[in-house]
């Protein structure tokens, strides 16, 4: 899913299902200012499946290697999803669409 970094407001995409307690947030710029515990929202961008701000996690790690494309970020999902019991379906008809 598109997420948003908080108070960089990077753009990055999230992946995993976070079965192992982290979710990876891939594509994002290097040098971006991040920092552990940064709050992550959906980004709501055109054509995404999610309304922007639903909170996901918060950045649970960051690193980079020179010479990387991307930032290695690593977040701590909101809720523990394997616990997970119950769910609200959202119906969202992203601006522009339909």
């Amino acid at each position: 899913m598109g997420v948003t970094l908080g108070s960089s407001n990077q753009v990055g995409l999230a992946v995993g299902t976070g079965s192992f307690g982290t979710i990876r947030v891939e594509l994002v710029n290097p040098g971006t200012s991040l920092y552990v515990g940064e709050p992550v929202y959906t980004s709501g961008l055109q054509g995404g499946i999610y309304p922007p701000n639903i909170p996901v996690g918060s950045v649970a790690k960051y690193s980079s290697d020179p010479g990387s494309l991307q930032e290695q970020v690593s977040l701590t999902p909101m809720v523990d999803l394997a616990h997970l019991q119950f769910v609200k379906v959202l119906d969202w008809l992203p601006s522009g669409a339909g």
